[in-house]
């Protein structure tokens, strides 16, 4: 069997009308690919309830998290990601924003939680495995 690809790619930019910085600012990366032998990943929307410690994200048939990404769908409330229910906070979510970051080793069991109301959060989770730089 054939290696699989991750490829990651990102831009932030940044525009400040009032500091007179044009065009905006850009700190892009990528496209770039990474082969493994992992074939299993976990792709979804979930609704992240309000639940106190946060509610297990459904990983499938993911056993240990590696890259993922997470996208808040509300435009008003934001989501907490942690590293395991009533864990430690990763990241917050603002409405409408994402996040992309591959996990730590030790993190099985991610969770998130939404701050006043459920909130559908796209994802997708990549099995860590066996992965390097394609050159």
């Amino acid at each position: 069997m054939s290696n699989s690809t991750v490829t990651v790619t990102a831009n932030l930019q940044f525009l400040d009308p009032d500091s007179g910085i044009s065009p905006s600012r850009g700190l892009p990366y990528g496209p770039a690919s990474f082969a493994g032998t992992e074939h299993t990943y976990m792709q979804g929307v979930m609704t992240v309830p309000t639940t106190a410690g946060g509610t297990a994200i459904p990983l499938g048939p993911v056993s240990a998290p590696g890259d993922s990404m997470f996208i808040n769908q509300d435009s008003v409330n934001f989501i907490t990601i942690y590293d395991a229910v009533s864990g430690n906070k990763i990241s917050q979510l603002d409405a409408g924003k994402c996040a992309m970051f591959p996990f730590d080793p030790s993190i099985t069991a991610p969770a998130a939680k939404a701050d006043t109301a459920s909130i559908q959060m796209s994802y997708m989770i990549i099995n860590r495995g066996d992965v390097s730089p394609v050159p």
